[in-house]
């Protein structure tokens, strides 16, 4: 399960922010309500990046080297362990 995503120089992040997609695992689903161009298909299209290996755009101003998209999961422990 994903829990967010931390994005720095993409699109209209130009700053490291974290974004939260949930904060309960009983929650099935996220909605993000916003005016136009305030960031939320980037939202969507970072985490599109990230797991299809597109190309992506970074943000005007920032340089490629610093710029990231890290989702985060959570994952129970004993899956880990099975895994590991």
């Amino acid at each position: 399960m994903i829990l967010g995503v931390f994005l720095n120089g993409y699109k209209s992040y130009p700053k490291s922010v974290f974004i939260p997609i949930t904060s309960d695992v009983k929650e099935k689903y996220s909605v993000y309500i916003g005016t136009n161009g305030i960031g939320k298909s980037g939202i969507l299209e970072a985490i599109d990046v990230f797991f299809n290996n597109r190309e992506w755009n970074a943000n005007r101003g920032s340089k490629k080297e610093e710029c990231y998209i890290t989702p985060i999961f959570m994952i129970e422990k004993e899956i880990l362990r099975e895994f590991v």
